[in-house]
């Protein structure tokens, strides 16, 4: 601190900008996120970089401020920042000073009055059709307003144009002759206003131009008093996004200022012999050069050149060459996303002629990326963090323009980060027993239950009613889908019972009076998910939506009992949760839309909780008229409990495990191409669509529609006959639209496929009743038809006669 600044602050200089009046913050915050880009928050940080206190990284810039610019105010996280680094009021004053954040000031700074520092040359000489140039340097606040005036006879001319510190007169002629002057006001009254000394210009015919020499130059010993450079600056080359530092050395006596130039336009000035720049782009380009001066006088370095280079790549960025300019309109905005979002950067840009995009990260070109907008789905690698600049470009010049960075940045949370390499889901519901009652709930509890996984990113099989083989194979089939850091989940609805700890599941075809021997063992389907690879899978949730009493009819095979026991003894390897509907010795129940544990399971499994804490919000969040009657019961051996069903998937390492199971799950899912079928004896034609819900059920959607435009087959309906005996069709056959006139149709049962599914297509006159035969279509064998179920899949397991 020093008396000067104390003099010019309604504030103390030392007092933390944390601490300023909350109304000049808010003007500050609000200039600084609205000006244009010279004078914006970012120009404050490059200005308070001046001080290594205050420095950021590029990365950080964008990291930290950057990411506001859509869902804040970056101007006001920085100032935060800055103030919680220790930036005094003086600090941000001489900041702002170096803006010209004149508006701002006022409401911090005192009135200081104009002190000119330099005086135009006290005589000027150029020769005819140079420029002519003078220049007055003056300080005070507000800052000082130029006018430039002519001396015309006795009067003086105002130069209307001329309101800058410099007077500038290109292509100079004689009439430029004469006597010039300045004057400085920043304020109101005339105790306000200062005039410079008059400058007497003269204009020479020579076509030699004479350099000119003021007074001074008849008196080295002076001379030998003004700065003289020992070191000047070089040329440089840099990589895009790699910085750059231009430095000097300068003999003198007396104090040197530095005013360093880029393209004979100032760009900063300061008492260290340096320029740098952090983070070399497009916009860094050009010709550099330095005036040193002191109190006697001045002297410029030679010029030096600075080229950024693209990338690894030989070819230079160039400045435009020609007429046509490219503006950049928009750039790219900062953007920080969770593990497994998605990004979008975008670029516009206008020219006269078409233009190329090219977008960059960290200075490299990334193949493929040339469109005017860059997206990135599901990024589950951190490598993808890094600053994005798009190139534009017009096609076979080398005109190109460098949009700004921006960074993009993932969310790291605190809490543990599980990424499972995939997730698989096998949801079988059985209700059309004949050993049993009917049940109502388990079509839509697994319909239900398959919407959840899928949102969850879950690879899905939905089953209904399968035969206790049918069953067996399907859990053979899915287990293949399980391998190393895969979450699997087992999901079963419909009739069952608990015998000796163990549960089982009832399939429809079980006769009358059935035993364990016609069920099967939901420890036999955690034995094949827990041994199917060397590696377990990280996380298996097998979710039973059946009644735990025991069966009225005791087992007649006992080596199949002890066998099943077997099998209960699996290896725990901490990675098993199970979810029953009801507890030991209970029933579990349905509603009319669902059971009463899916019931309560869709309102947790699509949030962002662990395993666990879903299944005991489901136990404490049922209504009390269920909690006599169905408790459910949780059994886990977890020993990461943490893990979510809804934890993202990363392919890292596992991308070729993940591509063969995905085109496992995708043969099994394939719907047959929609199809057209022409029936001459009506001149029209069946359109066959196909749609799927259940793995195992085709919807086939017939469109009726005339060969020719504007004629109507209103009255006409498609369909489909001759299935074969092994499938059926699901409910009945429904009209969904008039005119064309379409057909449902639901096909149930594919996994009995034992060959191709052909089927006839026919329509019927609704009018006349006649119907029109069409040809014989062949469907293939769709969905999980292809996997023939109905096919044993183990051999019998030999038992000993001890058993």
């Amino acid at each position: 601190m020093n008396r000067e600044h104390c003099r010019r602050l309604h504030v103390h200089p030392d007092t933390n900008i944390g601490e300023l009046s909350s109304k000049f913050m808010l003007k500050l915050r609000d200039d600084l996120d609205s000006n244009p880009e010279t004078c914006n928050w970012r120009a404050l940080l490059d200005k308070a970089a001046d001080n290594p206190n205050y420095r950021f990284s590029s990365a950080d810039v964008e990291r930290k401020f950057g990411s506001q610019v859509y869902h804040g105010s970056p101007s006001n996280k920085m100032l935060w920042e800055l103030g919680s680094m220790g930036m005094t009021a003086a600090e941000l004053v001489d900041c702002l000073d170096k803006l010209k954040l004149e508006s701002v000031l006022m409401d911090i700074k005192k009135y200081e009055p104009i002190v000119i520092i330099n005086q135009p040359a006290e005589r000027k000489t150029v020769n005819k059709g140079e420029v002519l140039e003078l220049e007055v340097k003056a300080i005070g606040f507000p800052y000082p307003r130029y006018q430039w005036f002519k001396e015309n006879k006795k009067d003086w001319d105002i130069l209307d144009k001329e309101k800058s510190s410099i007077l500038r007169i290109r292509n100079v002629s004689t009439s430029d002759a004469g006597v010039y002057c300045c004057r400085l006001h920043n304020g109101d009254i005339n105790s306000q206003v200062e005039f410079t000394e008059q400058s007497t210009v003269t204009v020479e015919m020579s076509k030699d131009p004479v350099a000119y020499r003021d007074t001074f130059d008849d008196r080295p010993s002076r001379y030998d008093l003004i700065p003289s450079f020992e070191v000047q600056p070089k040329n440089v080359t840099v990589q895009i996004c790699d910085g750059f530092i231009l430095e000097c050395r300068v003999l003198s006596k007396y104090p040197v200022i530095y005013d360093w130039y880029k393209n004979h336009e100032i760009i900063k000035r300061s008492d260290q012999p340096f320029y740098e720049v952090k983070a070399a782009y497009k916009a860094d380009m050009g010709t550099y050069e330095c005036r040193a001066r002191n109190q006697l006088g001045e002297t410029m370095s030679d010029v030096v050149k600075v080229t950024v280079m693209l990338g690894k790549t030989e070819e230079p960025l160039v400045d435009p060459v020609g007429p046509t300019e490219i503006e950049i309109i928009s750039n790219p905005k900062t953007v920080i996303i969770e593990f497994g979002g998605d990004c979008l950067f975008s670029c516009e840009a206008r020219c006269s002629i078409p233009l190329v995009y090219q977008w960059l990260k960290d200075g490299v070109p990334i193949e493929g990326e040339i469109k005017p907008s860059l997206v990135l789905k599901k990024i589950q690698n951190y490598d993808h963090q890094g600053l994005y600049t798009c190139m534009v470009s017009i096609p076979g010049t080398k005109n190109i323009r460098l949009s700004y960075p921006a960074s993009l940045s993932i969310k790291t949370n605190d809490k543990p980060e599980f990424n499972p390499s995939d997730k698989v889901a096998l949801l079988i519901g059985n209700f059309d027993y004949r050993c049993e009652s009917p049940l109502s709930a388990p079509k839509s509890d697994v319909y239900t239950m398959a919407e959840i996984f899928r949102s969850l990113d879950f690879k899905v099989v939905s089953l209904l009613n399968l035969t206790k083989l049918e069953m067996q194979s399907a859990v053979e089939e899915f287990v293949k889908l399980i391998g190393s850091e895969v979450y699997a989940v087992f999901y079963f609805c419909g009739h069952g019972f608990e015998e000796e700890a163990k549960c089982y599941l009832v399939p429809p075809d079980a006769r009358h009076g059935y035993t364990i021997e016609d069920c099967v063992c939901a420890e036999d389907v955690l034995s094949q998910m827990q041994n199917y690879t060397e590696t377990s899978p990280a996380l298996i949730v097998l979710i039973l939506d059946i009644c735990r009493i025991r069966n009225l009819q005791p087992p007649t095979n006992r080596e199949q009992d002890a066998m099943c026991s077997n099998l209960s003894n699996i290896p725990m390897k901490g990675n098993t949760v199970f979810c029953y509907a009801t507890s030991k010795g209970m029933y579990a129940y349905e509603d009319i839309h669902n059971g009463i544990l899916v019931k309560y399971l869709k309102k947790y499994l699509p949030k962002q909780m662990s395993v666990l804490d879903v299944f005991t919000s489901v136990q404490e969040g049922k209504e009390s008229q269920y909690y006599h009657i169905q408790i459910p019961e949780i059994k886990s051996n977890l020993l990461q409990p943490r893990r979510s069903l809804a934890d993202r998937i990363s392919t890292k390492g596992h991308t070729k495990a993940y591509n063969q199971r995905t085109l496992l799950w995708n043969n099994a899912h394939e719907k047959p191409p929609s199809k057209e079928i022409e029936i001459p004896a009506i001149k029209g034609k069946v359109l066959l669509e196909f749609q799927t819900e259940f793995s195992n059920m085709l919807t086939i959607f017939c469109t009726v529609m005339p060969m020719t435009m504007g004629k109507s087959l209103k009255y006409h309906l498609g369909c489909i006959a001759h299935l074969p005996k092994t499938i059926s069709i699901f409910g009945s056959v429904s009209q969904v639209h008039d005119d064309p006139p379409k057909t449902k149709i639901v096909l149930q049962d594919l996994q009995k496929l034992t060959k191709d599914l052909e089927v006839q297509v026919f329509v019927v006159n609704t009018e006349t009743k006649q119907r029109y035969e069409g040809p014989k279509v062949n469907l293939g064998k769709p969905l999980v038809g292809i996997l023939d179920l109905w096919k044993p899949r183990r051999q019998p397991i030999e038992c000993s006669e001890s058993m």
